[in-house]
């Protein structure tokens, strides 16, 4: 199957996102002095996690559909097996490392043991125990892997009706937030407990059906376009977005029991849904320079990903040359940690891959 450019630019585009939020977050900075570019960094977490389950939504769609043409059905074990070989090796080898070789290793111990066995089997984001316990962000693989599991029904109910399915998927998540939120809410817990029950599966479905939903349109529709209105198309649905990001953090936070906490990440999905179709049908052309970092970063995202949260943590709390960088300001912290964590994503990716797509 054909590999498109601008997904592996957008997919570029959303750990760069993760990665310079967390950045941010651990630096402790409060402002680079432009209001516009503070209030996006602080929602660049949000917004890379919402663009890799779309992209996930879109990739297992097209995965799919692969192998339903090849072989005239989906060997349901034979896809899981080779899905647990694209993430297992890298996932599994960090939970090792940090495990052995770093304060990770006090989940070795009885009391602990329960987050490591819950990382394997990929049910760790369910408990506020283990959810961000022993790396951060892996959090994000286990539902990643629990939408895997239930991906070839949604696959067979997507083909069959894709705009009905997704505001099904839409309304479904919006009440079970609801009733989470309010939950929670009654119950005086902090906002730990918010972030992580409104990104499960069930509070998530709609980012990965999205992507789904634009594989499906794709796929029945390769043309490429080159008029000048589907770039007018895609900077106005981008100012969209942006007006969405800036303005509407007045009307609550992401995680609260209020209308905007219930809506956000469906309308940004949705908003960010729409951007990565547009993106995809038209021939956008940049200085081949950008063209090749971008895919760079886009081929080792696994691994940038899975490691640059430990490393920032442990360079900033550990190196007093770290520290000293980061007081000068963000963008001298922010591209050394990004030149130090692409490397070892390279490293982790280049030794541990054993399948790419």
């Amino acid at each position: 199957m054909k590999r498109y450019k601008q997904i592996d630019g957008i997919r570029a585009i959303a750990v760069l996102l993760v990665a310079m939020y967390h950045f941010w977050v651990v630096g402790g900075y409060k402002s680079t002095g432009i209001e516009l570019l503070n209030t996006f960094l602080s929602y660049g977490g949000e917004i890379g996690v919402t663009l890799f389950f779309i992209l996930s939504g879109f990739g297992i769609y097209c995965c799919l559909f692969k192998e339903e043409q090849n072989h005239g059905n989906i060997r349901y074990i034979t896809f899981i097996k080779k899905r647990l070989k694209r993430i297992y090796p890298q996932y599994f080898a960090c939970i090792l490392i940090l495990l052995l070789l770093s304060e990770g290793a006090i989940y070795i111990s009885d009391g602990n043991l329960k987050s490591i066995f819950f990382h394997l089997l990929f049910i760790h984001n369910f408990f506020i125990s283990t959810s961000g316990s022993i790396n951060g962000v892996l959090w994000t693989m286990g539902v990643i892997f629990q939408f895997y599991l239930l991906s070839v029904i949604l696959y067979k109910l997507v083909k069959k009706s894709p705009i009905l399915i997704y505001i099904i998927s839409i309304i479904l998540t919006i009440l079970l937030k609801v009733l989470i939120f309010k939950y929670l809410d009654n119950l005086e817990l902090d906002n730990m407990y918010l972030f992580i029950y409104g990104r499960q599966l069930i509070t998530a479905l709609d980012n990965f059906l999205i992507g789904m939903v634009v594989a499906h349109m794709k796929l029945k529709n390769k043309k490429i376009k080159r008029n000048k209105w589907e770039i007018v198309k895609l900077i106005s649905i981008s100012l969209v977005f942006l007006v969405w990001i800036l303005y509407g953090t007045q009307y609550g936070t992401v995680y609260s029991n209020t209308i905007y906490g219930y809506l956000w990440h469906n309308i940004t999905a949705f908003l960010l849904g729409i951007m990565v179709w547009i993106s995809i049908n038209i021939n956008l052309v940049f200085p081949k320079w950008i063209e090749k970092i971008m895919l760079f970063i886009a081929k080792y995202e696994y691994g940038i990903y899975i490691w640059h949260l430990v490393i920032v943590n442990n360079l900033y709390s550990k190196s007093p040359i770290i520290k000293a960088i980061a007081d000068k300001g963000y963008w001298e912290f922010a591209i050394l940690m990004l030149m130090i964590t692409i490397g070892a994503g390279y490293l982790s990716g280049k030794f541990l891959d054993i399948i790419r797509d």
